[in-house]
């Protein structure tokens, strides 16, 4: 009787043995210069990829975030043309950026080298860093989301399957670079803005913009939906780069681009 308690007791201490190994152990604490540099908003990248659009995705408060803990400041895109300073710190694991009051600030935690945050409705998103090709110069906002969104959405080689009889099956490369060919003088460049990135000129589309030089007046706006391997894009009214933008609403059909393998 005695062995068999003895038994047991050691089999008691073995499992709790056992148990405490295989705890998770607390993270390495993250020098807070390490943080320093672009994250991009990779729930809303995630579901892109899923829903083809930016329309109904919900993570779109903050869409980039740029991060300097030697001078104490972080520069936010929620959705607006230009990003907004703000006030940085950090206890422990968790980074806070305020505005004016530090109690209203918007807390991230850092876990396993990505930052989780969660908007005003709730929802939670995860920001990691974007691939080094996708960023320009070290920090340029709104570049490291549109050329991640652009590779989901745009990039590559497209066939008009519908659209004006002298465009009818010819063939329109969009490239990495924002460079375009196959369509016409005047659309030599293009730019793509969603909902989640400037939605205060687009609630209910995403743009495309078409120019003949890069980033000039000079284009024309459309609006454009992905389904698959099919790109339609509508005219919408004529509109100038950064001008004050009314609701732009898609008109008439233009063409329907066609996936090429």
């Amino acid at each position: 009787m005695p062995n068999f308690f003895a038994t047991i007791l050691i089999t008691i201490l073995l499992l709790s043995q056992s148990c405490t190994n295989t705890q998770p152990s607390a993270q390495t604490p993250i020098n807070a210069d390490s943080l320093d540099g672009l994250w991009i908003n990779q729930t809303y990248i995630d579901l892109l990829a899923t829903k083809q659009t930016a329309k109904f995705i919900q993570s779109h408060k903050l869409t980039e975030l740029y991060l300097n803990f030697k001078n104490n400041y972080a520069y936010v895109l929620d959705g607006d043309w230009e990003p907004k300073k703000y006030q940085l710190y950090k206890i422990k694991d968790s980074i806070y950026i305020y505005e004016n009051k530090k109690d209203s600030a918007l807390k991230i935690k850092i876990y396993n080298h990505q930052l989780i945050a969660k908007n005003d409705s709730g929802y939670i998103y995860t920001l990691k860093r974007p691939k080094e090709e996708n960023i320009i110069d070290g920090f340029e906002f709104k570049t490291a989301l549109r050329k991640t969104a652009n590779n989901i959405l745009v990039e590559g080689k497209w066939k008009v399957s519908l659209g004006p009889r002298n465009l009818l099956n010819k063939q329109i490369n969009f490239n990495k670079d924002g460079s375009m060919s196959g369509l016409n003088q005047l659309s030599l460049y293009y730019e793509i803005c969603l909902t989640g990135e400037c939605k205060r000129y687009c609630d209910e589309t995403d743009l495309i913009y078409m120019s003949p030089k890069a980033n000039e007046p000079g284009g024309y706006w459309h609006s454009f939906t992905r389904k698959g391997n099919t790109i339609t894009i509508w005219k919408v009214k004529s509109l100038e780069w950064m001008s004050d933008w009314p609701d732009i609403q898609p008109e008439t059909h233009w063409l329907t681009l066609t996936k090429i393998e």
